[in-house]
């Protein structure tokens, strides 16, 4: 099993599915730090979709 991400590039119109070895772990932590609030509860993001696709599965977050 593996957490793969969906990344929004700057300058590009297409979104790429990014392992994390292939991110930064800097930019992660930045990012999961963006999305708690002071007790450390996880804010802003909301499971829209779950879905199975060739044995994966895939999760649709807002």
């Amino acid at each position: 099993r593996r957490t793969m991400y969906l990344i929004k590039w700057k300058g590009f119109a297409d979104n790429t599915w990014e392992r994390l070895a292939n991110i930064s772990i800097e930019l992660i932590a930045k990012f999961k730090e963006a999305y708690r609030d002071f007790k450390g509860n996880h804010l802003g993001v909301e499971l829209l979709n779950k879905r199975r696709r060739r044995g994966n599965i895939e999760y649709y977050m807002r």
